[in-house]
């Protein structure tokens, strides 16, 4: 029912890419279609991306976190695959190298001396490649024939698929907070959050700056283009991201704050000519490293 949402923008994407649209039902196997799934190791989102590897296709930074948002991270996951294939040379190993890491197919590849799957999930027995890596593919093609079937005729299944939902995009051309986005489309903040998954929760507040380059998604009837975004105030949009800021909470502290932001606590005090690391008030205006 989750997946209806989104596998027929998913099999866009992926045609766009030029990889098979089937690997659109791969989300079944690694999230549940969950956009906010976290595993144990840190991949996050619907697809289940490591932050290594998605620094190198999406906007990760304080702003946004692109792994969390499904459509975007559809189409890093594609451009990944493809990289995959590419280097393990079928589909079978790149599916399972998704998952598992390319070194743990080429390893088996070379031990083995054949890319044929079946051999490869019945006979390798390296580090890491456990109960998961020998199933995955097997575990993919089963999610994908079934989700086949059930979305051909879910009255049938008794199912009620999510509806797809309509949305536009709009390329940031500066630096710029949701609240000033939200109050020149005529579009509530949390419209856009709901649209824009990958928001961290600092934007969601309007207290971080959207990036630029962004691709921001808008309800499909807002009419958006460089003029409507040209009448945000030009002090509340930037070419360069701005000094970013931190409103001190009750609770907060040096060292908490510090580590939400991934900084030390002497940086902290060195930028805000702070001495004594204990003494914060609620309200304080903390400045961060950009």
């Amino acid at each position: 029912e989750r997946s209806a949402r989104y596998v027929e923008a998913f099999r866009e994407v992926f045609r766009e890419e030029g990889v098979p649209e089937d690997l659109a039902y791969l989300p079944h196997i690694e999230s549940s279609f969950l956009w906010n799934a976290r595993s144990g190791v840190g991949a996050v989102g619907m697809w289940q991306i490591m932050r290594s590897t998605g620094k190198r296709f999406l906007h990760i930074d304080e702003g946004v976190d692109e792994r969390l948002d499904p459509y975007s991270a559809a189409r890093a996951a594609a451009r990944y695959l493809k990289e995959l294939h590419d280097e393990l040379g079928s589909w079978p190993l790149a599916i399972t190298a998704y998952n598992q890491g390319p070194a743990t197919l080429s390893r088996a590849r070379a031990e083995l001396g054949t890319e044929d799957i079946a051999t490869i999930a019945a006979e390798y027995r390296g580090p890491g490649f456990g109960f998961m890596g020998r199933n995955f593919y097997a575990e993919f093609l089963a999610a994908r024939d079934l989700a086949d079937l059930l979305l051909a005729d879910p009255d049938h299944h008794e199912l009620v698929p999510d509806l797809p939902v309509a949305f536009r995009t709009f390329t940031l051309p500066q630096y710029v907070k949701v609240t000033s986005l939200a109050q020149a489309f005529d579009v509530s903040p949390g419209d856009l959050s709901e649209l824009n998954l990958g928001f961290t929760r600092s934007t969601r507040r309007g207290e971080e700056y959207l990036p630029k380059g962004y691709a921001l998604k808008v309800p499909a009837h807002v009419e958006v283009d460089d003029a409507l975004f040209a009448s945000i105030p030009a002090s509340e949009r930037h070419d360069k991201r701005p000094q970013r800021q931190y409103r001190v909470r009750s609770g907060d502290s040096l060292s908490t704050i510090a580590a939400k932001f991934r900084t030390s606590v002497r940086t902290l005090q060195r930028l805000n000519d702070i001495s004594d690391p204990n003494r914060l008030r609620a309200g304080q205006v903390l400045k961060l490293p950009r």
